[in-house]
């Protein structure tokens, strides 16, 4: 079963310097492959449905690893402690890094689409893991969603998380969001909006 990471990555309030060593820093993440199948990055542009100051950069990496175990060998290896040292004169907090097993694979249109919209959910028991998804899947429908499913990483947390995909961010404002009330009725909802890059592996 494949692995989907989400790293939300508190960044400086420099730009320009991101953008400038980005480029180099991703290339210590995938060269050589750890294991990563598919990926992508972005800076959130909107948080519950607010628009993001332009002082506070977070920029999120979702990635679908292998499995648990290439996820974990490359935690574990040389080349992340390379990948961490090379990311940590960009980062103004430490990144928060949720882990989820996926209910199904990213999807090949992941690559093709400029917006994704992540739907997070913290449900009070894992037992509600089940409410969550039968909402997400008659509301939303699994042509248009990644389920990404239920989180391993966070012990004091049972979350459930959702990936969707967009073309515009006006098409992704344009839609709406069936899904929050009855989602909102099982747990706390967050959402985030923002352009994706794919990493090119």
């Amino acid at each position: 079963m494949s692995v989907i990471e989400i790293a939300f990555l508190h960044l400086i309030n420099d730009p320009s310097s991101i953008d400038r060593h980005w480029p180099a820093i991703t290339s210590k993440l995938i060269t050589p492959n750890p294991g990563i199948v598919t990926g992508g990055h972005g800076v959130i542009s909107y948080q519950n449905d607010q628009s993001v100051q332009d002082d506070d950069l977070t920029k999120v990496l979702v990635i679908e690893w292998r499995d648990q175990r290439a996820f974990y060998d490359f935690a574990n290896s040389d080349q992340a402690k390379t990948f961490q040292h090379s990311i940590k004169p960009l980062l103004r907090a430490p990144p928060d890094l949720e882990m989820y097993n996926a209910d199904r694979p990213i999807p090949a249109a992941f690559g093709s689409k400029e917006v994704v919209e992540i739907v997070r959910v913290s449900v009070p028991d894992a037992d509600d893991y089940e409410r969550v998804r039968s909402v997400w899947m008659e509301d939303i429908g699994l042509e248009e969603a990644v389920l990404c499913g239920t989180n391993f990483n966070k012990v004091d947390k049972n979350l459930f998380i959702g990936v969707l995909l967009w073309n515009s961010f006006e098409e992704q404002a344009s839609v709406e969001k069936q899904w929050v009330t009855p989602l909102s009725a099982i747990g706390e909802v967050s959402t985030y909006v923002l352009p994706i890059t794919p990493i090119a592996l």
